[in-house]
C-alpha cells in the first residue's frame, strides 16, 4: 500500500475552478450568441487572452479578438473558438487526473499514442455542418427554432448515406435530435448548455480531425470479465464489458462494446437477440468464467474490437474478488498491469474513470441518494440509466447490508465526484450487473426475420422519424 489521502479527494485543485470560470463565461456566449453580446460579455476575450498568455493558443485568442473587432464570425472564428474551449476541458481532465490518483495512492500512466492526424477533411457536404454551427452559436442556444434547425435536416441525410463521414453524422444526429426535441426554448433555465456547448465543440473539433487513427494490434489472449455498463439512447443499445486481458505480453485493463441500432419497442432485456455474441460475456461475466480471445483488435486506449476472424469462446473459472482485490483496491499501487489512459484528442473530464473496488461499504442516504462511506468521505453511487439492476440488488433479500463488495468507476460530474457501479456482490453468492436481468430471457423471437426487420427499421429511422 502506498501513501494516499482519499479524505483529500473532494478539496479539487485550485486551477479547476479558474478553468471553469473561463468555461461559464464562454458558454453564455454560446448561450446568448455571439449577434447579442453586450460589452460586459466580450471581457471573455480579454480573460481568455491572460490566461492562455505564453501557451500555444495565444495566437488563437488573439487571431479570435482580431476577427471580432472587425465583426467577422465566419466558420474559421468559431472553429478557433472550439479548439480553445477543448483546449480548457483537456486542461480540467489532466488536473483532476493527478488529483485523483494522488488521492488513491496511484501513478500516473502514460499511454504512447501515434502523431495527431494532419487536420482537414475537405468533404464539400462538411461546409454545410460548418455553417450550420456557425449559425447555432451567432444566434445562441437560448434563441434556435425551427427555421434554423430543420434545414439542415437535409443535409444530415446525405451524410448519413456516406460510410465514411458516420462517425461524425452519428454525433450530430444525437446533438440535432436534443437541439429539436427541446423546442420551443421557453428559458434559459431549460437549456443543458454544458452539454450543448460540449457537443457543439466536439463536432467542430470532429470536422478538424474526422478521424484519429489508432494503431491497433492483433492479439489472442483470455479475457477477464469484471464488471459492465449500459450505454443507449432512443435508437441505440449497447453494453461495455471491463475486464482484464492477459495475453503472452502483458495484463492490461481492457473494456469491449457490443452495440447496435434499435427502435422504441427493442427494450434493454430483448437486446441481446440483436447482438448474437452478446451472450458469451454476459454468461462470462456470471459465472466468473474467462474467455478465450483470437484475432481481436486491441488499441492503445485499451479497446478491444472484433474482426472478421474474431472468435472467443468460454474458458476456465477464475476468483474474481481476487483479482480486484489485488489491482484495484484504494490505496494499491499495484503496477503488474496497465491501465490504458484516452487518447489526447479526447481527453475530457466526463471521460476521467478510474476503477476501484470497494468491501463492506458503509451505506448512508441523502435527498434519495445512495451515499458509501469511503474514509470518512462520502461519494454518490449513480446507477439508474447505467445499471438499473443495481435497484434489484437493493431491493433483495437482505438488501444493502447484505451487498459484501462494490467494483466501478470514479467519475467527476460537475463539480462533484460519484460511483458508477460495474458489479455489485452480494453475501447470497449473488452477482448484480449491467446485463445480468437478460440472463433470465434467453430465448430469441420465433421468427428470424423479426431481427433482421427490427435493425432495418432501426436504421432507417435513426433519427425518430416515422413513428419509430
Amino acid at each position: 500500500m502506498s501513501d494516499y489521502d482519499f479524505g483529500n479527494l473532494p478539496d479539487l485543485p485550485g486551477e479547476i475552478a479558474d478553468i471553469d470560470r473561463l468555461l461559464d463565461d464562454l458558454d453564455h456566449c454560446l448561450l446568448v450568441g455571439f449577434s447579442h453580446l453586450t460589452d460586459t460579455e466580450t471581457a471573455i476575450f480579454e480573460s481568455l487572452q491572460s490566461a492562455l498568455d505564453g501557451t500555444p493558443l495565444s495566437t488563437l485568442i488573439s487571431g479570435i479578438i482580431d476577427s471580432y473587432n472587425q465583426n467577422i464570425l465566419d466558420e474559421s472564428f468559431f472553429e478557433k473558438l472550439s479548439i480553445i474551449r477543448s483546449s480548457l476541458q483537456t486542461v480540467k481532465y489532466e488536473a483532476l487526473k493527478d488529483h485523483l490518483t494522488k488521492c488513491l495512492g496511484r501513478k500516473r500512466r502514460a499511454t504512447d499514442f501515434a502523431p495527431s492526424p494532419s487536420p482537414g477533411n475537405e468533404h464539400a457536404i462538411l461546409d454545410a455542418v460548418r455553417s450550420f454551427l456557425k449559425d447555432l452559436a451567432i444566434a445562441g442556444f437560448e434563441r434556435i427554432n425551427r427555421d434554423i434547425l430543420e434545414p439542415f435536416d437535409t443535409t444530415l441525410d446525405k451524410m448519413l448515406d456516406q460510410a465514411e463521414l458516420y462517425p461524425i453524422a452519428a454525433l450530430l444526429t444525437g446533438f440535432y435530435n436534443e437541439l429539436i426535441n427541446a423546442l420551443p426554448i421557453n428559458s434559459r433555465e431549460s437549456v443543458p448548455l454544458i452539454r450543448w456547448c460540449d457537443l457543439w465543440s466536439r463536432v467542430f473539433l470532429k470536422l478538424i480531425h474526422p478521424r484519429i487513427p489508432a494503431e491497433a494490434s492483433l492479439v489472442d489472449g483470455e479475457f477477464f470479465p469484471l464488471g459492465s455498463e449500459y450505454l443507449h439512447h432512443r435508437n441505440l443499445v449497447a453494453i461495455r464489458f471491463h475486464g482484464l486481458l492477459e495475453t503472452a505480453k502483458e495484463k492490461q485493463l481492457v473494456q469491449i462494446t457490443f452495440s447496435s441500432l434499435k427502435v422504441d419497442i427493442v427494450n434493454l432485456q430483448s437486446s441481446q437477440h440483436l447482438i448474437p455474441q452478446l451472450s458469451v460475456f454476459l454468461q462470462a461475466l456470471s459465472g466468473s468464467s474467462r474467455i478465450l480471445l483470437r484475432n481481436y483488435n486491441l488499441y492503445p486506449t485499451g479497446d478491444l474490437e472484433q474482426t472478421p476472424a474474431s472468435a472467443c469462446s468460454a474458458g476456465k473459472s477464475f476468483d474474481r474478488i481476487g483479482m480486484l482485490s489485488q489491482y484495484f483496491c484504494i490505496g494499491s499501487s499495484d503496477e503488474s498491469i496497465t491501465i490504458n489512459q484516452p487518447h489526447p484528442f479526447h481527453c475530457h473530464p466526463a471521460v476521467l474513470a478510474e476503477p476501484v473496488l470497494i468491501g463492506s461499504p458503509v451505506w448512508t442516504m441523502e435527498k434519495e441518494e445512495y451515499l458509501i462511506e469511503i474514509k470518512g468521505t462520502s461519494i454518490p453511487i449513480r446507477f439508474k440509466h447505467v445499471m438499473p439492476e443495481f435497484g434489484t440488488a437493493i431491493k433483495s433479500t437482505g438488501g444493502l447490508v447484505s451487498i459484501e463488495s462494490i467494483f466501478g468507476i470514479l467519475k467527476f460530474d460537475s463539480a462533484h465526484w460519484f460511483i458508477q457501479p460495474l458489479l455489485v456482490v452480494s453475501s447470497l453468492s449473488n452477482s448484480y450487473f449491467a446485463g445480468s436481468s437478460m440472463l433470465g430471457s434467453q430465448n430469441p423471437p420465433k421468427d428470424a426475420n423479426q431481427i433482421a426487420i427490427l435493425k432495418e427499421r432501426a436504421s432507417r429511422l435513426l433519427r425518430g422519424k416515422g413513428g419509430c
